[in-house]
């Protein structure tokens, strides 16, 4: 939130008895919480996700069309359905990922963290 942080060093001591209840998959999911919990930024990976695909089509067409007119060896049809479901998709995915921004955006917002902080307000409290 900005404000200064100070670190504090920990020794875990050994474990008296037992072992963890903890399944692996409860460790998964508390994982996940954590990250989707503190970060908008896998809501936002939807547009790099969408641009690589896109890209990636745009790719496959270049080649694809030099195959078709080097070699034409390219089963017609099979190129203008694959080139176009991966665009298609891709731009899909930059959609989403610009909706996933801006929800990021309003759960920021709705966090009510303060702007910025004025200092001389918190000498001495913190």
């Amino acid at each position: 939130m900005g404000f200064s942080t100070v670190g504090v060093s920990y020794q875990a001591g050994k474990r008296m008895g037992g072992t963890s209840k903890y399944s692996f998959k409860k460790m998964i999911e508390l994982a996940v919480v954590a990250i989707l919990s503190f970060s908008i930024k896998p809501l936002q990976l939807g547009i790099f996700i969408g641009l690589g695909s896109a890209l990636s089509s745009f790719l496959l067409m270049v080649y694809l069309m030099s195959s078709y007119f080097l070699n034409d060896d390219t089963p017609s049809g099979w190129m203008t359905l694959i080139v176009t479901l991966l665009f298609v998709g891709g731009i899909q995915l930059i959609v989403i990922g610009i909706i996933g921004a801006y929800i990021g955006a309003i759960y920021e917002e709705v966090k009510c963290r303060p702007r910025y902080i004025i200092e001389d307000e918190f000498k001495g409290k913190f």
